[in-house]
């Protein structure tokens, strides 16, 4: 799961060699309803408003797009492989420069998993995006306060991209 983008007609990666078909195979892959899709039911409708809002703003801002995805389990796959297909086949940031990032937690796992695209990764380095998700995002899910660790992990990341704002454009 190397981030690459590829063609919808292709089912295999070219950079990694992960098939995508094979993937969707394993497991059903639900409807994206937004920018904040929590399908293992953790936030009330204010909270899961409260982030949409947030994400709205920031995509208007920056034209980066942000999804948040709550799952109870990326099973039969690994939260990576989940991520990476929810990522693909939602197609989380705009074709040709996929500078988008969906952010899966998945609760049975006790994991959260960030999908950085291709084009973000040079502004959104993974050692920067793994020190957020260990500073911001995790103190919080310990304790059980998921919207809490969500939305301080997300406006983390919101905050790092705006510092690197001239490499957006």
């Amino acid at each position: 799961m190397c981030g690459q983008e590829f063609e919808d007609s292709h089912s295999e990666c070219p950079g990694c060699g992960v098939d995508t078909e094979l993937l969707k195979r394993k497991v059903p892959i639900p409807s994206p309803r937004g920018a904040v899709n929590d399908f293992a039911g953790i936030m009330n409708e204010a909270q899961a408003g409260e982030l949409s809002s947030m994400l709205g703003s920031f995509f208007r801002q920056t034209d980066v797009p942000i999804v948040i995805a709550t799952v109870q389990t990326a099973e039969p796959l690994t939260p990576p492989e989940y991520a990476f297909l929810l990522y693909n086949e939602w197609g989380i940031g705009k074709a040709g420069v996929n500078k988008g990032l969906l952010i899966l937690l998945c609760l049975k796992e006790k994991h959260l998993e960030s999908e950085v695209g291709l084009g973000l990764e040079s502004i959104l380095p993974e050692e920067i995006a793994d020190e957020i998700v260990q500073d911001e995002f995790l103190p919080h899910f310990k304790d059980g306060g998921f919207f809490e660790g969500l939305k301080a992990g997300t406006k983390a990341i919101m905050d790092e991209l705006l510092r690197r704002l001239p490499t957006l454009s």
